[in-house]
């Protein structure tokens, strides 16, 4: 068994003059919305007119099911002001967790899956979002991508993002292919893990789900547009901490160079190109930035040339001490703080946002990472290697919401695609739906 397959999915169809119901926030914002005490969808799919229940969104006509089984190609454009920046591919089907060739290779806290698990209990579906990079060196799949992109989708999405989605169906043996040529890549699971580990949870609880296999997004890990985001993530403050101490043990221990910020304040642009040196320092060396609330400088932490990072014990993977974070929080915070202080309490995809974190009380420390390398994800994953929670976060992230899985069928009968097609859904471009069969192939 390959450990893929196809789906069957209801599919997101905004309702006429309402914005689309997407989730396009980063993994660190969608985790701090499943703690809130919402519940079902709208603890998965932060939208103020997010139905309270699968079937009530049914009903409304905000997803309907396509009445076919297949593989899905995607299609994300990217821009502002109307112009398209960038554009990413991905291939859309179902991930079987007990034969899959993929494996995620980021840790995750457990009580973010509890709650997580609890609103996909509640909600009764699966509504996508995770990530998986392949890596296809020869990009083998884009000429199925070139194709899609001179045929008419089944379906148009423009989110008021300013992205849009576009959605085609495979045809039968088109689709087995490219879940076969998946199969045999090597990768990981990269995107959305909170999710996908409270699918397999799930999938124990027979009475709720009988068959889950995740709504995944395969990416070639070597598509320019896949891109990861630079990071901050936030440390909660801890009695007895020593700011003079701890700046001199960096000063020890690492090559640090202070900026100053500002007087009375941090002043955007000296943040900016506090930010804008780590990024270049890093290219070559290892980089990483610490901001301390009410503290107005900010340090610029270098691994010094031709040395290992000091205060690591415990055994790490060569190609994981690439990912600043792994040698920031296991080697520098762990020997700093506290072991209840150095885990993060909060995950940022936009560095820029740190200062105004630690001015509301957010936390008392936080670190500047880098964009993390795509190149080391398969071998780590392969290895059993997990990464730390917030390391990886897709830019933008993969959308939760457009395509939905239920776990039940609805009681009432499933349309089938020629009444769904005469329905009256709401309006959108032409292609919408595609002929009987799916898309040419």
């Amino acid at each position: 068994m390959s450990g893929l397959a196809p789906i069957e999915p209801y599919v997101h169809l905004p309702a006429s003059g309402e914005g689309a119901i997407l989730d396009c926030r980063s993994e660190g914002d969608r985790l701090a919305n499943a703690k809130r005490a919402v519940a079902g969808l709208p603890g998965l799919i932060a939208h103020p007119r997010a139905p309270a229940t699968l079937l009530r969104g049914v009903c409304d006509r905000v997803w309907a099911p396509l009445g076919e089984r297949g593989v899905f190609v995607c299609q994300e454009e990217f821009g502002a002001d109307g112009a398209v920046e960038r554009s990413r591919w991905s291939v859309v089907a179902g991930l079987d967790p007990m034969h899959s060739p993929f494996r995620p290779v980021i840790a995750v806290p457990r009580a973010a899956v509890d709650a997580t698990l609890r609103h996909v209990r509640a909600a009764g579906a699966d509504v996508g979002g995770i990530a998986v990079l392949y890596r296809d060196e020869e990009q083998k799949l884009d000429p199925i991508f070139e194709l899609r992109a001179h045929s008419p989708p089944i379906v148009v999405i423009q989110h008021p993002s300013g992205t849009r989605f576009r959605l085609w169906l495979l045809g039968r043996e088109e689709g087995a292919g490219v879940l076969e040529f998946l199969a045999g890549t090597r990768g990981a699971i990269a995107g959305d893990v909170v999710l996908y580990r409270a699918l397999i949870r799930l999938r124990d609880e027979v009475a709720v789900a009988r068959e889950c296999n995740p709504i995944a997004h395969f990416y070639n890990q070597r598509d320019f547009s896949v891109t990861l985001a630079s990071t901050a993530r936030i440390y909660p403050a801890f009695d007895d901490f020593d700011v003079n101490a701890f700046v001199a043990a960096l000063h020890s221990a690492y090559d640090v160079t202070e900026f100053r910020l500002g007087r009375g304040g941090i002043v955007e642009s000296a943040y900016r190109e506090l930010c804008d040196t780590i990024r270049t320092e890093g290219i070559t060396q290892r980089t990483a930035g610490v901001l301390i609330r009410g503290v107005e400088l900010g340090f610029m932490v270098k691994v010094r040339e031709g040395q290992s990072p000091p205060w690591i014990t415990e055994q790490i993977p060569d190609e994981a001490l690439d990912y600043d974070v792994e040698w920031t929080e296991r080697g520098m915070l762990s020997r700093l703080f506290p072991p209840e202080a150095a885990s993060p309490q909060s995950y940022l995809a936009d560095p820029l946002l740190a200062p105004a974190a630690l001015e509301q009380g957010k936390g008392s420390i936080a670190t500047i990472l880098n964009p993390p390398a795509k190149r080391h994800l398969p071998d780590l994953a392969e290895r059993g290697w997990r990464l730390p929670f917030g390391t990886l976060m897709l830019k933008p992230a993969v959308p939760r919401g457009l395509l939905l899985a239920p776990f039940q069928s609805a009681p009432s009968a499933r349309p089938t695609r020629a009444a769904i097609e005469t329905s009256k859904l709401p309006a959108l471009p032409p292609g919408r739906l595609a002929e009987e069969g799916g898309a040419a192939s």
